[in-house]
C-alpha cells in the first residue's frame, strides 16, 4: 500500500498540474488492472485508507468523459477506467465512494456511451456492467433515481434492435442488458 501513497498524494495536491494528474490516474488504473481479486487490491486498498481520495475519482470521470469525446478511443484505458469503477462499486467499502454529482455524471457517460457506441463494440458491455453495479450499490437511488428513464430507454432500444450478429448488437451485450435489467429491475420502475 505504501507504493501508492504519493501517487495518490501527488493527485491530491492542488499545486500538482493538469496533465501530471490525469497522468497518475492513468497509471494507477493500470496497476489496478493487475489485481484480479478486490480484497486484495493493493491499490483499491490504499486508495480507501487516503484520506482525501476523491481526487482519483475526479481524475477518473474526466478520462471517461474525454474519451467519450474522441473520435480516436483508447479502448485499453476505458477498459481499465470501467474496471476501476467495478472495483470501487463492488465492494461495500467503497460503494459510495462517489458523491452524489458525480455519480450523475457517470450515468450521464453510461447512457451516451451505450447509446452512441458502434453496435459490434464489444466495450459497451463493460459500461453496461459498470452501470450495473452503479445502479445496485452506490447512493444512486437514494438520491433519486437521476435519469431513470433515460436508463430505461437506452437499455430498450438495445433490446428492441436485439442481437442478430449482423444487424444488430452484438450477443454478450444483448445478453447484459438483460441481465441489467433483472438486476435492476425493481430500482429501474417507476
Amino acid at each position: 500500500m505504501d507504493f501508492f501513497q504519493p501517487i495518490t498524494s501527488a493527485m491530491a495536491d492542488d499545486r500538482t498540474e493538469e496533465h501530471v494528474f490525469v497522468k497518475a490516474c492513468e497509471a494507477c488504473l493500470a496497476m489496478n488492472m493487475h489485481y484480479s481479486d478486490r480484497s486484495t487490491n493493493q491499490f483499491m486498498l490504499s486508495l480507501m485508507a487516503e484520506e482525501e481520495n476523491q481526487h482519483f475519482g475526479e481524475a477518473l470521470i474526466f478520462i471517461l468523459n474525454e474519451q467519450g469525446k474522441t473520435e480516436e478511443k483508447n479502448g485499453s484505458l476505458l477498459k481499465q477506467s470501467l474496471n476501476a469503477l467495478q472495483d470501487l462499486f463492488s465492494d461495500d467499502a467503497s460503494s459510495s465512494y462517489f458523491y452524489t454529482n458525480d455519480l450523475k455524471v457517470l450515468v450521464d457517460i453510461f447512457i451516451r456511451e451505450i447509446t452512441n457506441l458502434n453496435q459490434k463494440e464489444k466495450l459497451r458491455k463493460d459500461y453496461l456492467e459498470s452501470l450495473s453495479l452503479l445502479l445496485n450499490r452506490s447512493t444512486w437511488v437514494e438520491h433519486g433515481r437521476y435519469r431513470r428513464s433515460d436508463i430505461v430507454k437506452c437499455l430498450e432500444s438495445i433490446l428492441d434492435v436485439g442481437g442478430d450478429g449482423v444487424d444488430g448488437f452484438v450477443e454478450d451485450v444483448v445478453e447484459m442488458v438483460e441481465i441489467v435489467l433483472t438486476d435492476c429491475g425493481n430500482i429501474l420502475e417507476e
